[in-house]
């Protein structure tokens, strides 16, 4: 993820990590980021080179499991799970330009945001 942290300057990059980690839990619970989608996160993993096999052992897996799945298969999908949580990465520097429009929209609105926080300070000490 180095490299989607080259879009902001030095001084901001801890807070763009953490949205951007924001935006990770919330793709993962199903919930839009910067437009993006879970979605659209598997469209990237099904237009990639190992689709094919990451979805075949998962429904391998997802369909011999049973109710009361034993340790290996437990593994197995611990297994899945770390390798889609991965390819987050390269699904972040392929949207990076998403990402940063994103970034950038949410920084305006702060810089908004106080501005007409600093207005209505200023109307207010003219009150006392």
């Amino acid at each position: 993820m180095n490299n989607i942290l080259n879009l902001v300057p030095d001084c901001d990059e801890n807070a763009f990590n953490v949205f951007l980690d924001h935006g990770i839990d919330r793709i993962k619970t199903n919930r839009e980021f910067c437009g993006l989608s879970l979605s659209d996160y598997v469209q990237f993993i099904l237009d990639g080179d190992t689709s094919s096999a990451l979805v075949d052992g998962l429904i391998r897996t997802v369909l011999t499991m049973e109710f009361d799945p034993t340790p290996t298969q437990l593994l197995s999908l611990e297994q899945f799970k770390e390798t889609f949580t991965e390819l987050f990465e390269p699904f972040l520097e392929e949207n990076k330009q998403t990402i940063l429009r994103g970034w950038n929209e949410r920084a305006e609105d702060a810089r908004n945001e106080a501005a007409i926080t600093a207005y209505e300070d200023l109307k207010l000490s003219n009150f006392y």
